[in-house]
């Protein structure tokens, strides 16, 4: 026999990793962050001891042209802290669920269209397979539905910040513009 056990709890157990999830999202992004900071005062001070050198760099139009284009991390700059935590904790809970409720409909077919019974030769001798689902279709149902209604509440979430953005990126470009 396996030693395959029903799992109590799904959604609680589901909603641990989530937190866990997201904090992973946080800390990646915030270091992320760190390594930007750290390079941009690395060119900034080479370009200090350059220019005290008398040794003029050439423009890195490039460079500029990164300044023109405002991402949404420069977005996240400009919001309280508790915000861009609101915002990057309902991405990563929204991905998170996502992987969980976009998989569904794969594993109710694997679970009906199983059969119950089943023989399997190895060798010379046959073993029959006796497949117990370990939940009930209608179980799982009920807690896609659930899920459903987390993952469309954080996407509305994420939508909203990421429509603000999309007003901040605009003002930005009328700003340079004029």
């Amino acid at each position: 026999m396996d030693n395959f056990k029903k799992v109590e709890n799904i959604d609680e157990k589901l909603e641990k990793i989530e937190t866990l999830y997201t904090i992973s999202a946080y800390l990646r992004s915030a270091i992320k962050e760190k390594d930007n900071r750290i390079n941009e005062i690395s060119q900034k001070t080479l370009q200090i001891r350059q220019k005290s050198r008398g040794k003029s760099k050439k423009i890195d139009f490039e460079a500029l042209d990164k300044l023109k284009n405002v991402t949404i991390e420069d977005f996240l700059k400009t919001l309280p802290l508790e915000e861009v935590i609101k915002y990057k904790s309902c991405k990563a809970k929204a991905a998170h669920i996502g992987k969980f409720i976009h998989n569904f409909d794969a594993l109710c077919e694997d679970i009906t269209k199983k059969e119950l019974i089943s023989l399997r030769q190895i060798g010379e001798k046959v073993f029959k397979i006796i497949n117990v689902p370990l939940h009930e279709i209608e179980e799982l149902q009920i807690l896609q539905e659930k899920l459903l209604a987390q993952h469309r509440e954080f996407e509305s979430e994420v939508n909203f910040y990421k429509a603000k953005f999309r007003e901040f990126e605009n003002q930005s470009k009328v700003i340079l513009s004029t």
